[in-house]
């Protein structure tokens, strides 16, 4: 519980401090949308909603939209991006939902930080529909700039964050009973870049060059694994 509870009160005090700055801008989720088609009458599970733009996104296009987040900070941030969701406070190992409620569920950037990571895809198996579509974004322990650099993981990584290779991702969600529909890069990191800010000419090579090689290297060093799932 203690575990549990030193994540609850890191997220919570990230949220109060950068509020709907916390994590990616809006127009970074319509990847998503995309991935998994989500659909007007589509009921969708976002688990770790943040600051809810993923949520927001499905239901303006008529999606039933459902969020969960532990921190209470995020929950208040996403009712008020998306008041047409139903979102509450809850870990992703225990969702108050019945059996096989939703045809597509996310969970980006969080399951890593999970005190029970087993536990949180056995919940996701169970609360989706057997022909459901499902997406889970992993962080790469053999992701190339932390090779470099030689210190591995986010400014998560002193809570709780598990790294690991795309073999062993993809291990894990096969053994939790899961079909491995595709993997993709996240390249949001890169795309993210302000590549003229600072105004620091090698600053901006480098950005330019760091920005072309991540498109061209190869899947296991990228960043973070997009996987899109469905249930065996």
């Amino acid at each position: 519980m203690k575990k549990k509870e030193k994540i609850r009160d890191w997220y919570n005090s990230r949220y109060r401090q950068k509020g709907t700055e916390s994590w990616r801008p809006y127009e970074a989720y319509e990847i998503y949308m995309d991935l998994l088609n989500i659909q007007e009458g589509q009921r969708f599970l976002d688990v770790a909603c943040g600051t809810g733009y993923l949520l927001k996104q499905a239901s303006e296009i008529g999606a039933k939209t459902f969020g969960v987040d532990i921190s209470s900070e995020a929950v208040d941030i996403s009712k008020n991006n998306s008041p047409m969701s139903e979102i509450e406070v809850s870990d992703g190992e225990n969702l108050n939902y019945p059996d096989g409620f939703f045809d597509r569920l996310t969970c980006i950037g969080a399951l890593e930080h999970f005190s029970d990571i087993d536990k949180g895809l056995s919940e996701f198996y169970r609360v989706t529909q057997k022909d459901a579509l499902l997406c889970v974004v992993l962080p790469n322990s053999q992701y190339f700039y932390w090779l470099l650099r030689q210190k591995k993981g986010t400014e998560q990584y002193g809570i709780k964050e598990k790294l690991a290779t795309l073999d062993e991702w993809s291990s894990l969600l096969q053994n939790s009973g899961y079909e491995i529909v595709k993997v993709l890069q996240d390249t949001w990191i890169f795309r993210k870049l302000r590549l003229f800010k600072p105004l620091n000419p090698v600053k901006i090579v480098c950005k330019i060059l760091s920005r072309s090689l991540y498109r061209l290297i190869p899947l296991k060093y990228t960043y973070q694994f997009i996987f899109i799932l469905k249930k065996k």
